[in-house]
């Protein structure tokens, strides 16, 4: 039986994808194909559910030094640290976190440019926040994980480190910035190889992967998502025909589209509500974190 030994679980649009493709390329490291297998969270219709298939997804990397799992969605959840201590036992974990203003309306560019959100404004998706999670029908009927559309309560991430720090002994955990990794993707790599056990020389291509954009017409995307849902009730050649032309359809969307911004009154809003978890972080994990105050 192969078990991951490693874990990538930093918040969404904090540079796991691109991570996730800088270690896929290290000949020393095993990572699957299916990049976020999410096997440790509850209410994600993508996941992969049962356990032996979930087994399988690393039986590819039996004789690599690192074998990883790369799933976001196991930062915010708060039943994964405990489960996967359960299953996995002791193992490293890396953890990436971004400045909670700027990844906040990152999700939501992303959530809107793979058409799984439908309001069409940031201001309009944090003040359905509340109602959304507060409601037990939405957290079970909606077309994407539920936490993402938790925009400004998923960069809350002062709790979400500390069930790891308290699970888990600190020593396995790492802990990097999106900004770290931005700046610096060299050192950040070379700094995760030696953590992990593997070869620091070896020097990946440092594309950023996942970078988002809205589409021009976002409740077209939305639409065309949705049926794209549809198409998976049909047979299967003309599904997948159907499929990808709506991805075509999407696709375009998107290069139509633009890099939205984000207001200076709602950017600082922001900044003040989320200042007291920074603060608490910044004393939790012994890092300077002002730059994002």
């Amino acid at each position: 039986m192969v078990l991951p030994n490693f874990l990538v679980i930093g918040a969404a649009r904090a540079g796991t994808t691109s991570l996730y493709y800088w270690l896929k390329s290290h000949p020393e490291v095993f990572v699957p194909d299916v990049k976020e297998p999410c096997f440790f969270v509850h209410g994600y219709t993508h996941r992969i559910s049962d356990w032996e298939e979930y087994l399988s997804l690393f039986e590819p990397g039996r004789g690599k030094i690192a074998i990883g799992d790369c799933s976001a969605t196991y930062l915010a959840a708060p039943e994964s640290p405990a489960w996967i201590k359960e299953k996995l036992g002791n193992l490293k974990i890396i953890v990436l976190l971004r400045n909670p203003v700027e990844r906040a309306f990152s999700l939501y560019s992303w959530m809107i440019m793979e058409g799984y959100e439908w309001l069409p404004t940031f201001e309009r998706a944090l003040e359905e926040e509340e109602r959304r999670f507060s409601s037990r029908a939405f957290q079970n009927k909606n077309p994407e994980y539920f936490w993402d559309y938790l925009y400004f309560r998923s960069g809350l991430y002062y709790q979400q480190v500390k069930r790891y720090l308290d699970t888990f002994e600190p020593e396995l955990i790492q802990i990097y910035l999106f900004e770290d990794l931005k700046n610096n993707p060299s050192q950040v790599y070379k700094n995760i190889c030696q953590f992990l056990g593997i070869s620091n020389g070896f020097q990946p291509d440092f594309s950023v992967h996942n970078a988002s954009r809205l589409p021009q017409f976002i409740r077209l995307q939305y639409l065309l998502r949705w049926f794209c849902r549809l198409s998976e009730r049909l047979p299967v050649p003309l599904g997948e025909s159907v499929r990808r032309y709506l991805f075509a359809k999407m696709a375009l969307n998107v290069r139509l589209g633009y890099k939205g911004t984000l207001s200076l009154t709602l950017k600082e809003k922001l900044r003040d509500a989320y200042k007291e978890d920074i603060v608490k972080l910044s004393e939790l994990i012994q890092r300077d974190l002002s730059q994002w105050l």
